[in-house]
């Protein structure tokens, strides 16, 4: 990552440019909801959906240390590490089906550095593995495709889930970072190899940013 520093991106995340993401998210899944869904349903669609947009439709693209607005990267659709997780960290937050979104700053042995979203959903009425079985359900059916495990972290009382759009093939997928040296361990016990900082977007400001009442 060209640039790597711990410069707090947070603060070019923006959801406000992003308001009616949830008329796209029900006109992609049409298939998957129906008036009797809950709402951890729609948990699951968003964090899937949005994950994927992204991750589909953005190319690499070294861009430096100017980080390119998220409402930019909605057409433009290249960018870095930096650029790609501030663009999802927006479409998230702009999704009030989920809870929060933290950047997570990395870097592996050969002095490498990365960086990478994690997104922590709503889930209140389920257990963990049952979330997870609704997340691959998600991708049997908006994809008709089946993933493999899902790695998170559990903090402040909440799975944050990895959702690399550059190095993760689905939510959850860490093989990539494992490959290139930021990962250690397995599913049951792992770890980042160096871990810089997580920061987080100020809440008050998405919320001030959505103009909430």
């Amino acid at each position: 990552m060209p640039g790597y520093n711990l410069r707090d991106y947070t603060q070019y995340i923006d959801p406000k440019p992003f308001k009616g993401i949830s008329n796209y998210m029900v006109e992609k899944a049409d298939k998957l909801l129906d008036s009797g869904e809950f709402m951890f349903y729609k948990t699951r669609r968003d964090i899937v959906l949005l994950f994927e947009k992204v991750s589909q439709e953005c190319s690499y693209e070294r861009t430096g240390r100017e980080v390119v607005p998220p409402e930019k990267m909605d057409w433009q659709l290249q960018g870095d590490c930096t650029d790609q997780s501030v663009y999802l960290g927006s479409l998230y937050a702009a999704a009030e089906t989920v809870s929060r979104v933290r950047l997570v700053y990395v870097g592996n042995n050969d002095g490498d550095r990365h960086l990478l979203l994690e997104v922590a959903p709503h889930v209140t009425d389920m257990t963990l593995n049952e979330f997870r079985e609704n997340l691959r359900s998600a991708y049997r059916k908006l994809y008709d495709r089946d993933v493999g495990p899902m790695y998170f972290e559990f903090d402040e009382g909440k799975p944050w889930f990895v959702t690399d759009p550059v190095m993760s093939n689905y939510v959850g997928d860490v093989d990539s970072l494992r490959r290139s040296g930021f990962v250690q361990g397995d599913q049951d016990s792992w770890w980042w190899t160096e871990l810089d900082c997580y920061k987080k977007p100020s809440k008050q400001r998405i919320h001030d940013s959505l103009d909430y009442k």
